[in-house]
């Protein structure tokens, strides 16, 4: 299931809440106790609101939703709904349609003949509908849920999710965001890790981190030449999670490199090691870069430790067939950390 699918998917359980919630508001008058005959309700019962009671049967979804986001938020607020489920709804709402803006942008066949030139300027535009998605939704001011954090967390510890959230506010930063900005998202990442850890348990709080307070992509990313189990993900994700993963040969500073042979041990760290020192994350992070998949990556992997036996003729042939792009092919050639790495040349 994609983004978009998913998305799609909570938008539609929380209208049915919405509609859930708001069933129980539209009573007919029949059963309320007023008489009868006429269908006039009792007094004594407040009346549904009028946006429901104007409604022949009951209450259309139809009446509240609307393309204009303010008005949207107001109508659901014009019948009662909880403020927190208005967030989930509208945060659930614009993440949609700005999917949608992406996914135009996304066509899986454009590497094979679009240059390096307009794959950057086709990423330059998804940054930039990014950077306006994030901005409509701060304009709004809405709040979602803890649901959406920590739906397995105890309702009590869910609050502190939530509280946490409003006290140190998620701040979205990207690649060229200002320093400033990146220093403040990273202060209030850390304050609200360090006021949940009073909260939840160590286990909670690191399912919570991995699952929506941390950057578990680039953790995995980093440690794609090494297969983990889940058990030393968490482990390897624990205390990388928030460090600098930039690589210098292949490797990453040498205290974190310390701790992650005493994490996985001698055997599966010497496996990670030979990986790195091959300089393969380098490669990886530039097939990423330019949108290279992993089959791609790892076919380019294979060749070029077979770069020698080949001789280079048939070695550039070869992953020429790979990367399909010319301008890619160049740059490739053009750098011999990504086509030799530590392999002699052919």
């Amino acid at each position: 299931m994609n983004s978009t699918q998913v998305v799609g998917a909570v938008a539609v359980v929380l209208a049915g809440a919405v509609l859930g919630f708001l069933a129980g508001r539209a009573i007919p008058a029949a059963s309320s106790g007023g008489d009868p005959a006429t269908g006039a309700p009792d007094e004594r019962i407040a009346p549904a609101p009028r946006m429901l009671r104007e409604i022949d049967g009951g209450w259309s979804w139809s009446r509240v939703a609307s393309d204009d986001l303010m008005q949207f938020v107001a109508n659901l607020r014009s019948v009662g709904c909880p403020e927190a489920t208005i967030g989930d709804i509208i945060h659930a709402r614009v993440w949609a349609d700005y999917d949608k803006k992406i996914g135009r942008l996304l066509d899986p066949l454009a590497r094979y003949w679009s240059t390096a030139a307009e794959l950057r300027a086709t990423a330059d535009q998804i940054k930039a509908l990014r950077r306006e998605r994030d901005q409509v939704w701060a304009a709004l001011k809405l709040e979602t849920s803890a649901f959406d954090f920590s739906s397995a967390l105890s309702p009590e510890k869910q609050r502190y999710v939530t509280e946490a959230l409003k006290t140190y506010p998620k701040i979205n930063v990207g690649a060229d965001a200002p320093a400033a900005d990146k220093e403040r998202a990273l202060q209030n990442r850390k304050a609200r890790i360090e006021y949940l850890s009073r909260f939840l348990t160590p286990e909670e709080l690191l399912d919570y981190r991995i699952a929506h307070d941390g950057d578990a992509f680039a953790v995995r990313n980093s440690m794609s030449g090494l297969t983990l189990s889940d058990a030393e993900f968490r482990r390897v994700f624990d205390f990388l999670d928030g460090q600098s993963l930039n690589r210098t040969n292949g490797l990453l500073a040498p205290d974190l490199e310390v701790k992650l042979r005493e994490t996985l041990g001698d055997t599966r760290y010497s496996q990670y090691r030979q990986d790195a020192e091959a300089l393969n994350p380098v490669l990886r992070s530039w097939a990423r870069s330019v949108r290279l998949t992993e089959d791609q990556t790892r076919k380019l992997i294979e060749l070029r430790s077979a770069a020698n036996a080949l001789g280079m003729p048939r070695y550039r042939e070869e992953a020429a067939k790979i990367i399909q792009d010319r301008s890619l092919i160049e740059f490739y050639f053009g750098n011999p950390i990504l086509w030799r790495g530590t392999n002699p040349p052919p």
